[in-house]
């Protein structure tokens, strides 16, 4: 989960405007709030597909040790400033939960506010497990992310000045910072995180380096076979094609040593003919964590 001042930051400013934007394309950051005053972060991007009908992805606990990236799909009615959507399948999870037991997101006639500068989404909603079951129910509250940056950037440059808060937790605050942890599916010492990729003879699997090459170098493992050994990483992409010959495919990175700059950083994306799962590790040297590859039916 992110921690207590991250949430403030969050609530702080969904409380300050009511929110929205124009464009089909729409990127909500904010939080939902169960039944037992439980705050999860929330992250929600949809395009308007046509006549009113949206697609999009949910991110759940997007810097936390339970992130769930979710396909949406639902309907947005822009006479009545009303918006419906669920989730319906997972891409990606750090949880270690069955995929029977996930409790997906049914939210229902929830206000939608969209203006040239401001976004938001307020409602209720009715958590539902993969074979219709009530879960959880709660309240969701989500405003436009470029309102959201603009307000943490001037929040940041308030915070800057306050001689109490320490320089760590500062660059921790910030919206760089927030962005980066909000993108990235970070990857630490023994994390796991599960992939549903389209069930496609290969898979392919980039390895680079997206900042500064210090000389990091790694052993890759997929199912237990060594493909690369002692591998330094560059700023050009190493590509690996990987035969998705079975049910679920292990990928294993293991940091070898520590370069210039700690801690060992690698950038990976692993994709398939339609989709793109970006990943980081951060570990520090013999350490590693580990990527499932199951197939989507």
């Amino acid at each position: 989960m992110l921690n207590k001042s991250i949430f403030s930051i969050i609530f702080f400013l969904i409380n300050l405007s009511i929110f929205g934007q124009d464009e089909k394309a729409q990127e909500f950051i904010g939080a939902i709030s169960l039944e037992d005053k439980t705050v999860i972060s929330y992250k929600l991007t949809f395009q308007d597909i046509g006549n009113g009908k949206i697609e999009g992805q949910s991110i759940t606990d997007f810097s936390g040790d339970h992130r769930t990236v979710s396909k949406i799909s639902g309907q947005i009615d822009y006479d009545e400033n009303l918006i419906s959507f669920k989730e319906v399948q997972n891409l990606s999870t750090k949880s270690d939960y069955e995929p029977d037991s996930f409790c997906y997101i049914h939210l229902n006639d929830a206000k939608v506010k969209l203006r040239n500068r401001k976004s938001i989404i307020e409602g209720n909603f009715t958590g539902k497990f993969p074979n219709g079951e009530d879960c959880v129910s709660g309240e969701i509250k989500l405003i436009g992310s470029d309102f959201f940056f603009n307000r943490m950037d001037k929040l940041n440059r308030k915070i800057s000045r306050v001689k109490k808060i320490d320089s760590i937790t500062k660059i921790n605050l910030s919206s760089s910072m927030f962005k980066k942890k909000l993108d990235a599916n970070l990857l630490e010492k023994d994390d796991v995180v599960a992939l549903f990729m389209k069930n496609e003879p290969n898979l392919y699997l980039e390895i680079w380096d997206e900042e500064l090459e210090d000389g990091d170098r790694i052993d890759v493992y997929i199912n237990k076979s060594l493909f690369l050994e002692n591998y330094s990483i560059k700023n050009e992409k190493k590509i690996i094609k990987i035969p998705f010959d079975s049910e679920e495919i292990s990928i294993t990175i293991i940091a070898n040593n520590i370069g210039e700059k700690a801690p060992n950083t690698v950038s990976l994306n692993l994709r398939d003919s339609q989709n793109n799962h970006k990943i980081r590790t951060k570990l520090e040297e013999n350490e590693q964590a580990y990527i499932m590859v199951k197939k989507d039916d």
